[in-house]
């Protein structure tokens, strides 16, 4: 067996990993309404989703969004202390720090807050935890919760239901040793 180069093992798994990446794109590029795309793609949609392949092209269809939602975590400390971190909001940065934190915009807001992909959010909030090294009060206890605020519709649009604010804790995630590593 050859040493420093390729092996067949190696080639073999990364012709398999593009070969699905290729493969979840073109399914994902579907329309959605197209039924090999949904047969097939549903049991592989956790890993798409996870690897951040998921897409969808409906922006403001059919209809245009309602609220405007942030998503925040509060951390509680050691000492009982707390601190509320923030998931990049698009409206704060600039262009280009904008063009660099959409994505994770994205992922927060597509796939962190729906139910369907609640599989996501201890992972979410490991990595909300690791923002805080402080060894001495290390983060005990990280709450993620989520913010609504409508958005009026232009003049001349009637609105379909009332929307009042509203906010709740989506996720609470017990910090353990082995998370802060």
């Amino acid at each position: 067996m050859p040493t420093g180069g390729w092996t067949i093992v190696s080639k073999a798994f990364l012709s398999v990993a593009i070969a699905f990446y290729m493969a979840a794109t073109v399914l994902i590029l579907l329309p959605g309404g197209c039924p090999p795309r949904e047969r097939l793609l549903t049991p592989i949609y956790k890993y798409v989703a996870g690897l951040g392949l998921a897409q969808t092209y409906a922006v403001f269809a059919p209809y245009a969004p309602e609220t405007n939602t942030v998503l925040t975590a509060t951390v509680t400390m050691r000492d009982g202390s707390t601190a509320v971190w923030m998931f990049p909001r698009m409206e704060q940065l600039g262009l280009l720090e904008r063009i660099k934190e959409e994505r994770w915009r994205k992922w927060w807001h597509d796939n962190l807050i729906p139910d369907r992909y609640s599989y996501l959010r201890p992972d979410a909030a490991r990595f909300v935890a690791r923002r805080f090294t402080d060894q001495v009060n290390p983060p005990v206890l990280v709450s993620l919760q989520c913010h609504s605020v409508p958005i009026p519709p232009p003049p001349g649009v009637e609105v379909r239901r009332k929307r009042r604010p509203e906010s709740k804790t989506i996720y609470v995630y017990q910090v353990g040793p082995e998370d802060r590593q």
